[in-house]
């Protein structure tokens, strides 16, 4: 404080900022049963009271204040405070552990205020840099952290790009997709592309929920936070978002996906619905609680409609799409989902007339 008060007043230079003392990250232990002879293991040392600990939830609060000070990309300083504090921030989460270490009470106002200052600092920042300050560390945690960190900072990511527009297409893709293919690299994931669960784990849920534009919660269903005109902008993260389908092909992943093509039905979206529908219906053939109870088939045939009505011609009976349609349809009928009848109906009658 006293370096701080001489340099506001000229009578020194600026000091460096305050170094924050490494925290000690604790992770969960696993259950342990007794040895051969009966007897537990011995526990673990008390850990010895610190002298001195980082207030992170205090510091959090003025960490939020930055975004007040207008465009932070043009704010360097703000950059100085990212580079200075992202090391104590990866070691909080539990960087350098193995994936499947769960740590217990990570610096969550800490990591929403720091991730949030990241994002919007982006736009001022180059590839090596975004790299180094955001796509490495995050990438370096454990897969629990991994999932809470990547849904905080790809939520905010997405806001200064899709409400901002300053943020350029190369650097919001690479963002995704680096993200997204440490995700797929997790064990969660491998199981939930083998689970017939309508359940998912909530931490690397609200994880893929983002990456298809969702919000995701303990008591919030998935629901899609972009308006329609973000979502015409989504073109260049279809060919991610496809191998993110093909990859998990769950329910939640068909949820979500749904959930972003229903918010403004596009003709340009109909080769990436039909490829994400023929998936889903590989991995559920004769599934009807997927394609039933749980809507699946209603919300793909609705959405075809909906296109169908925007532009006719796109099923026509010679279009190269219409192949794929109307085997889907064929399959879905056959699992009892009314929709698809109604549809192949329409598409036979316009068959008839216009093809």
């Amino acid at each position: 404080m006293d370096a701080e008060l001489l340099w506001l007043t000229h009578e020194r230079f600026e000091p460096d900022w305050p170094t924050f003392p490494w925290e000690v990250v604790r992770h969960r232990q696993p259950l342990r049963l007794p040895g051969r002879l009966g007897q537990l293991d011995a526990p673990e040392p008390l850990r010895s009271r610190r002298k001195e600990y980082a207030d992170h939830q205090a510091a959090a609060l003025w960490l939020g204040i930055a975004k007040s000070l207008g465009d932070v990309s043009k704010q360097p300083w703000l950059c100085e405070i990212l580079r200075n504090y992202g090391p104590w921030t990866a070691a909080a989460n539990g960087a350098g552990l193995d994936a499947h270490e769960e740590v217990t009470d990570p610096p969550r106002d800490w990591n929403k205020a720091y991730f949030d200052l990241l994002a919007h600092c982006l736009p001022g920042l180059a590839s090596t840099e975004v790299d180094e300050l955001a796509l490495a560390p995050i990438s370096s945690l454990p897969d629990e952290p991994f999932f809470d960190v990547m849904t905080q900072f790809l939520r905010s990511v997405d806001a200064v790009y899709f409400d901002n527009s300053i943020l350029q297409d190369p650097i919001a893709i690479s963002i995704r997709s680096a993200l997204a293919h440490r995700l797929m690299a997790s064990s969660g994931w491998t199981r939930l592309g083998r689970s017939r669960s309508a359940s998912i784990e909530i931490h690397i849920g609200s994880a893929i929920a983002t990456l298809f534009f969702n919000d995701y919660g303990f008591i919030q269903p998935a629901k899609c936070y972009l308006l329609p005109k973000a979502v015409d902008r989504l073109d260049p993260f279809l060919p991610l978002l496809e191998k993110l389908v093909e990859s998990g092909p769950s329910l939640f992943v068909a949820i979500v996906t749904l959930n972003l093509l229903e918010v403004s039905p596009r003709s340009a979206y109909l080769p990436f619905t039909i490829t994400a529908a023929m998936t889903w219906l590989k991995s559920y053939p004769n599934d009807r609680q997927f394609w039933v109870d749980h809507g699946v088939g209603r919300r793909v045939c609705v959405w075809i409609e909906e296109v169908r009505r925007q532009e006719p011609a796109l099923l026509n009976a010679d279009t190269p799409v219409r192949f794929d349609v109307d085997r889907l349809l064929a399959a879905l009928i056959s699992l009892g989902v009314a929709d698809a009848k109604r549809l192949e109906e329409a598409l036979a009658g316009r068959s008839g007339v216009g093809g």
